[in-house]
């Protein structure tokens, strides 16, 4: 993705700060007829140094702890 393409995408962003992933490609798709998977897309976007934000309306993910089983296996060890 050349510099041109990344500024109107920088562009975008600026105007649109809210769009997602997909949004974004369509966008780009639109206006500077270049079309790009969202996995490049994204990568791009990482390279450019830019975060999206998180959803706040979903739940936190939360990773289990694995808990240790109250007794130990039988046999010698």
């Amino acid at each position: 993705m050349g510099p041109e393409v990344q500024a109107k995408l920088h562009g975008l962003l600026r105007q649109q700060p809210d769009l997602t992933v997909a949004e974004l490609q369509g966008q780009l798709e639109q206006s500077a007829r270049v079309t790009v998977s969202c996995q490049h897309l994204w990568r791009v976007l990482q390279k450019m140094g830019l975060r999206l934000k998180k959803s706040h309306s979903t739940r936190k993910s939360k990773t289990r702890s694995k808990s240790r089983p109250a007794a130990r296996a039988g046999g010698k060890r």
